[in-house]
């Protein structure tokens, strides 16, 4: 009854405000500032109410075995729960939405066009207050690995899984196990982000091996100069397990069959029917087999620490670890890391996402608490030379804000820990520098995690943690055009890459061969020119001259 009556009430607000601002337009201007207004607080009130009537058909689970499986055919959506702000975001469908029409979210719109061939389940965000409105949730608040029992459940017996793409561990679990348990044909990657995301999810799902069949395509250039959307493009796979990617930008239209709808449908849903016209079932049997066995996780387990808790005297541990208001800084026995997060974060730190710091490479760690609240920081301090990102970044203070957090309120006490934890780490290093260089290269801090990608002009660099990689489109100069050329670290003498507004350019040098002796750029095989996207090419650097000295240190 309130979701109905909320819903009603936007609806309203929104139809009338809109009247007000076309009889605004007729001489009565001062009427359109503040019906403007109450267009978005009317929208504001129908989602919620949406969102309240959508939360009587969602389903929790007290515990994974629980879950009950659809008897009928569905779509299981799979995706990283940082995708979810994203795609909440309302896609504009031309003039009727300033008269009041509904606006739908991207979401929204991928589960009408897929709602076509079945239903839509997702697995909701344990950290949801009202679920987001698009797909049917299924909702694990439990803390632990039971999810994995759920999702597992759920791809073993769906009938067709659309997975978004993403680099996050919970993430590459839901792959493995999709390709363990579904043919290709009834996969779709639907593409949320540009071609940079996009790359690097190429590239990463090379590395680990997850498409052993065919390599994904690569991103088209062409879909780099269209607009902002979050879902741009989608994988789908033939019968042969041919990967091909189908853009979802070109369409146009004024009404609610928007762009991504539209192509979706031309695109995909069309395909889906006509190859899968055996039907939706899956056969049951061994076919498929669902796997539930949890993968041993081998990595590292954080410190501990016993913050001080002024509500009880109780003696508890708990992880090296505080979260701020940019990210997230984790104590580990050789090293501290910074996961970078939040709206703010900059692109600088959007691209490299995470830094990590062996206690080798600190002078110290400075905390201030004395600042006011939302000023209160943790700052690593590094020892000269020890980042060989620093000399590219300008001005000095961008690189120091990639060392410091910015501390919650509520977690001061467990921010002294971490960093008096951190601090004694510190001391051993220095104490003791045998202990974590005694038989590895020197100390250096490490800015992202591999592969790191970069966005030319023509092409795209890649550098993998062994090789370097360009490969040029066909919009290239005749000769580089739709080349792909890999050069390994140990045929490689330095980097270089100038940055300007107008003209960037990247260049491998090789050993043995001189700078002063560089073709034109146009014919260097070895060299791209590069978009002005500065932060990408300054982690690709960073990474690769890190590689370098790690090479070099081995080679003495």
């Amino acid at each position: 009854m309130k979701a109905g009556l909320l819903v009603a009430a936007g609806s309203t607000v929104m139809l009338l405000s809109s009247l007000g601002i076309v009889y605004g337009f007729d001489g009565h201007a001062w009427m359109t500032y503040p019906c403007t207004a109450l267009v978005g607080v009317g929208f504001r009130v129908r989602q919620r109410g949406r969102q309240l009537a959508s939360a009587g058909n969602v389903t929790e689970l007290a515990d994974s075995a629980d879950l009950v499986v659809p008897q009928e055919p569905f779509i299981l959506y799979l995706r990283g729960f940082e995708v979810d702000p994203r795609t909440r975001d309302t896609v504009p469908h031309g003039p009727l939405t300033v008269l009041g029409m509904p606006k739908l979210s991207e979401e929204e719109l991928l589960v009408r066009a897929l709602s076509e061939v079945a239903p839509v389940i997702a697995i909701g965000d344990p950290t949801d207050r009202l679920p987001q409105l698009g797909a049917q949730r299924v909702y694990y608040r439990r803390r632990g690995s039971g999810w994995k029992r759920i999702a597992g459940e759920l791809i073993h017996t769906a009938s067709l899984v659309v997975i978004t793409t993403g680099d996050s561990g919970g993430l590459d679990w839901e792959y493995a196990h999709v390709q363990a348990d579904l043919p290709l044909e009834r996969l779709l990657i639907v593409v949320c982000g540009d071609g940079h995301h996009y790359e690097r999810f190429r590239l990463r799902a090379r590395m680990r091996g997850q498409f052993p069949r065919s390599e994904l395509p690569e991103w088209p250039t062409v879909l780099s100069l269209y607009d902002r959307r979050t879902i741009r493009a989608a994988v789908r796979f033939d019968t042969a397990g041919t990967p091909s990617l189908e853009p979802l930008v070109f369409q146009k239209g004024w009404s609610h069959r928007s762009a991504l709808e539209t192509s979706l449908r031309r695109r995909i849903i069309d395909r889906w029917r006509s190859e899968l016209a055996e039907g939706l079932t899956r056969p049951s049997g061994s076919t498929w087999p669902c796997h539930f066995d949890d993968v041993a996780d081998d990595s590292p387990s954080p410190l501990s620490v016993q913050p001080p808790d002024p509500r009880s005297d109780a003696v508890t541990r708990v992880p090296a670890a505080v979260r701020g208001f940019d990210g997230k800084v984790t104590a580990y026995e050789d090293r501290v890391e910074i996961a970078y997060s939040g709206k703010e974060k900059g692109p600088l730190r959007a691209a490299l996402g995470s830094r990590s710091y062996p206690y080798a490479s600190l002078a110290g760690v400075e905390l201030d608490l004395a600042s006011p609240i939302g000023q209160q920081s943790l700052h690593l301090v590094v020892r000269e030379g020890a980042d060989l990102l620093k000399p590219s970044v300008a001005p000095a203070t961008e690189w120091e804000n990639l060392n410091t957090l910015l501390i919650k309120p509520g977690t001061q006490g467990q921010a002294e820990a971490v960093a008096e934890q951190i601090s004694e780490h510190i001391n051993a290093a220095i104490t003791h520098p045998q202990t974590q260089t005694h038989a590895g290269p020197p100390a250096l801090v490490r800015s992202g995690t591999p592969p790191y990608v970069a966005e030319g002009t023509h092409g795209w660099a890649s550098f993998d943690g062994e090789a370097v990689k360009l490969s040029f489109g066909s919009t290239a100069p005749p000769a580089k055009r739709s080349r792909t050329h890999t050069i390994p670290v140990a045929d490689i003498a330095e980097v270089t890459y100038q940055y300007g507004l107008v003209k960037s350019a990247f260049r491998v040098l090789r050993r043995g061969r001189s700078g002063s002796s560089l073709p034109d750029l146009k014919e260097d095989i070895d060299g791209m020119a590069c978009l002005p996207a500065r932060e990408q090419w300054l982690a690709l650097v960073a990474a690769i001259r890190t590689a370098l000295a790690e090479a070099d240190f081995q080679d003495r």
